[in-house]
């Protein structure tokens, strides 16, 4: 099996993300099953500012999804969205024939497998909102603790893996907070920050999980691909997520100056 591992940063490109690369990378080809590959790639331009403005986040989104489309050219079984705002969602898997995870939504649905109720830790408060319209849609509302931010800003992510230490400080007092509301499993709410949780080692804090929000993700596309190797098809195609045909694809394409699907 072959998964596409696709971050919303320009990883590969930016040294500002060297250290989150090296850590992804660590982290992620190692929770595979035995006979899975994963290749891992970043964005060609990113703006850390997309965390807060909704235009630069659709700027970054189509470069998501035209990798989308060379994943599955390529060949691979599966793709993986590791940012925890799921870009990108209905749009992937109206037009993907292969399964497409996303960090958000795979992270809540182990979280019910876990516990009862989740608690949701973020890195910026401006980005929350989205993730806030995302845990709505996918029906997980009644299942939230809370939520709460570190409040450290994307583009010093370098700086949260050379020191370490105040991130997961932070992180661990506002845990608190929400296990006093009554989460029993907390989720880094941000793919860079869940990589420097899971370099610290935390795994639980007073006996509730801390959910390795990658690692969700790739065991969820692992069992999706078994699965629409049963079903024949990635999702359902009635309503939520209906495929046009090639023919339509190519030619919408052309209308706005994209080239048709190798």
């Amino acid at each position: 099996m072959r998964i596409w591992y696709q971050s919303s940063s320009s990883i590969g490109k930016n040294p500002t993300f060297a250290a989150y690369e090296r850590a992804l990378i660590k982290n992620v080809t190692g929770i595979g099953r035995p006979g899975t590959t994963i290749d891992i790639h970043g964005v060609e331009r990113m703006t850390p500012s997309l965390d807060t403005f909704k235009y630069f986040r659709f700027l970054n989104t189509k470069q998501i999804i035209d990798n989308g489309f060379r994943a599955q050219a390529e060949g691979y079984d599966a793709f993986v969205v590791g940012c925890f705002g799921d870009p990108a969602y209905f749009e992937m898997k109206g037009v993907l024939d292969i399964p497409v995870t996303f960090l958000g939504e795979s992270a809540l649905i182990i979280s019910g497998l876990l516990g009862d109720t989740f608690g949701l830790i973020g890195h910026w408060r401006p980005s929350l909102a989205n993730i806030l319209r995302n845990v709505d849609q996918y029906g997980y509302r009644d299942r939230l603790a809370g939520v709460q931010s570190i409040d450290i800003k994307l583009e010093e992510v370098d700086r949260w893996f050379a020191d370490p230490a105040p991130v997961i400080e932070k992180f661990t007092r506002e845990a608190h907070v929400l296990l006093e509301r009554g989460a029993e499993v907390l989720i880094p709410a941000c793919g860079c920050l869940n990589q420097v949780v899971v370099e610290s080692g935390l795994k639980t804090i007073d006996g509730a999980i801390v959910l390795d929000a990658a690692a969700a993700a790739v065991k969820v596309a692992e069992m999706l691909v078994d699965l629409a190797r049963v079903n024949r098809q990635p999702v359902s195609r009635r309503a939520a997520f209906p495929r046009p045909s090639r023919q339509l694809l190519d030619s919408v394409r052309l209308l706005y100056g994209e080239a048709p699907l190798a």
